[in-house]
């Protein structure tokens, strides 16, 4: 029986369908992947995000030199400075310093207030940046669920939620 042409047309159809699905099959398997491998950075990176906020406040307090027995109220307070968006001047380190031990601020040297001030801002900034990070990372993920052929693969994935942390004054404008 000699080959016709029908048979060569249904040869190529099948070759095309084989392609495609090959194609198919290692596309999802990236996909897959890719999305694993997003959420798993994206959570690792939530997590370093609670570490780093922990070590910050015990660097805080540590550079404060406040004592043991305030730590938590101390720790409340910064919060409540940080989320509200104060700024870290002379007097909000001050304010710190009497919510923290209910009591007057010590008169210590003005240096150690400067100390303090600047720990606050570099904390502040190191977290604003892992934020940033988790965003880049989230963004990505939401990118490969919802364009095309992400959705075909990973499109009924869970989004990722990310919980931001800003002041009171940037929640408000």
């Amino acid at each position: 029986m000699k080959p016709t042409i029908k048979h060569a047309t249904i040869g190529s159809i099948a070759a095309i369908a084989i392609v495609f699905a090959l194609w198919y099959v290692l596309a999802g398997i990236g996909y897959r992947n890719r999305e694993a491998s997003l959420r798993a950075t994206f959570n690792n990176t939530m997590t370093a995000n609670r570490v780093d906020y922990d070590a910050a406040w015990k660097i805080i307090a540590q550079t404060a030199q406040v004592p043991g027995k305030y730590s938590e109220d101390f720790q409340r307070a910064y919060t409540a400075i940080v989320a509200a968006g104060g700024n870290t001047d002379q007097n909000a380190v001050k304010n710190l310093f009497a919510v923290a031990t209910g009591m007057r601020p010590p008169q210590l040297d003005s240096s150690l207030y400067r100390k303090v001030q600047d720990e606050v801002e570099a904390q502040r900034t190191k977290f604003a940046n892992a934020q940033k990070d988790a965003l880049a990372i989230k963004n990505e993920h939401d990118t490969l669920r919802t364009t095309w052929p992400g959705t075909w693969f990973v499109g009924s994935t869970r989004p990722l939620v990310m919980q931001t942390v800003s002041s009171t004054r940037t929640d408000r404008a």
